[in-house]
This record gives C-alpha cells, structure tokens and sequence, in this order.
C-alpha cells in the first residue's frame, strides 16, 4: 500500500506527457474544498483544471516517487457545478487512484 506524504497543487507541476487515466464524480465545490482553487480556468478544450503532484511512499520504501495528475472538465459550455463525472489525467494509471483517495479522505471527514 501507498500513502500520500504531500500534496502540491499549482502552476509549478509540470503535467506533460499526462494522458487520461480515469474519472470522479465530484462537484465543483468539493474539488475547490480538497485542491483549492482550479491551477487554469478557461483553457482551450476546458473550463477548469487542476495540475497536482502527489509525493507517494510505498509501504516498507525509503524512497518516495512523484506521481502527476490533473482534474478537468471536457468540451463543456460552462464549468459544471453539480456533480459531474471530472476527468483525471496522470502519468501513471494510479493517479486517478490518488485523486479518488483525497476525496474518500475529505468525504469521511464530514
């Protein structure tokens, strides 16, 4: 098992070579309230976007490993408030996993 040693959220993680690995539903809100506000508003094909990286350490390791990961709407109008099923990219299929565990975590908080 892995665990999530630190969390940045900005314009300084660099999300190239990310592709789409999954999805979650969540509302605009809660997403706000888990990765605070969206690192891109307005781009191209999206309304908003958050750019993470999770600092990760497996169980028995010394070492930790980066993995990348964004949140995003697709060819939508209007960013969706509601629940919605947003986009997550990474790049390594455990990046959703990731995202996924931030929002149980939040979810069983409250």
């Amino acid at each position: 098992m892995s665990h999530i040693m630190n969390m940045e959220v900005g314009s300084g993680v660099s999300v190239a070579g990310t592709s789409l690995v999954g999805n979650v539903n969540s509302t605009y809100a809660e997403l706000v309230q888990v990765f605070g506000e969206p690192t891109l508003l307005g781009g191209d094909k999206t309304t908003a976007e958050w750019q993470i990286r999770f600092n990760v350490m497996e169980d028995g390791d010394t070492d930790t490993t980066d993995v990348v990961a964004t949140i995003y709407d697709w060819k939508e109008y209007d960013t969706p408030m509601g629940p919605y099923d947003w986009h997550v990219g990474g790049n390594s299929a455990t990046a959703a996993w990731y995202v996924s565990d931030k929002l149980d975590e939040h979810r069983s908080s409250h």
